[in-house]
């Protein structure tokens, strides 16, 4: 039989002297842990982000020296021609990936937005000026939710106001296409394969016809001696 459940088994005690101070070891490491690493990792934490700022405020403050020196108008006029730049190159190749969406047959012309749809339009702010580039792309999936409901069903023509009081005019708007998945390209082995399991049926046809041998063949009759 085996050893029982019994309290005085110097052996289960034994065990269990050794599990509690197996736990104890833990607990004592993990308060060690608490106690100097985690405040140590808290101490770094800090310290990289006071040197973030610390560097941060620097720059700063090189940027506000360079524009008292050159003007401050300028920085400022600088700073949009820059953006708007990189405004109208993001705009020129979204214009582009519509285009090459739309030869590749994955979008589609459509009558009004939907769930699916791209929309494009011009922008002007409440002055009822038009807000560089001239362009604007969104899916409908990322449209904000309290804008969701005044687009879906609108059409090319129609305008949305902004929240900051201009608005949007839908210029055009496009579908996702479901396009069936395409069948795999056969490859050259496979073309070559009725090839060879041609030559295959020749020898095996070439192997089952039997061969016509002298001995198969009879031999023509002796003609009478005439007398």
């Amino acid at each position: 039989m085996g050893p029982t459940a019994n309290p005085t088994n110097p052996g289960l005690r034994k065990s269990i002297k050794s599990a509690v101070e197996r736990l104890s070891d833990l607990e004592a490491k993990f308060d060690g842990f608490e106690k100097d690493v985690i405040p140590r990792v808290i101490a770094g934490v800090n310290g990289g982000f006071s040197s973030m700022d610390a560097q941060l405020t620097a720059l700063m403050e090189t940027v506000n020296a360079l524009a008292q020196c050159v003007g401050e108008e300028s920085v400022a006029s600088r700073i949009t021609e820059n953006r708007i730049k990189r405004a109208e190159s993001v705009a020129k190749a979204q214009e582009a990936s519509i285009a090459e969406a739309l030869k590749a047959g994955r979008l589609k012309v459509a009558e009004a937005i939907g769930e699916k749809s791209t929309i494009i339009g011009k922008e002007y702010t409440k002055e009822g000026e038009l807000k560089p580039p001239g362009r604007v792309q969104m899916d409908f999936s990322m449209v904000r939710s309290e804008f969701r409901d005044k687009l879906k069903g609108m059409k090319v023509g129609e305008s949305i106001e902004t929240p900051e009081g201009g608005r949007v005019d839908l210029t055009e708007v496009y579908d996702l296409q479901d396009l069936p998945p395409q069948a795999a390209a056969p490859s050259p082995e496979a073309g070559q394969q009725p090839q060879e399991s041609e030559a295959s049926q020749e020898v095996t046809d070439a192997a089952a016809t039997p061969e016509t041998t002298p001995e198969a063949t009879p031999e023509p009759e002796p003609a009478e001696a005439q007398g």
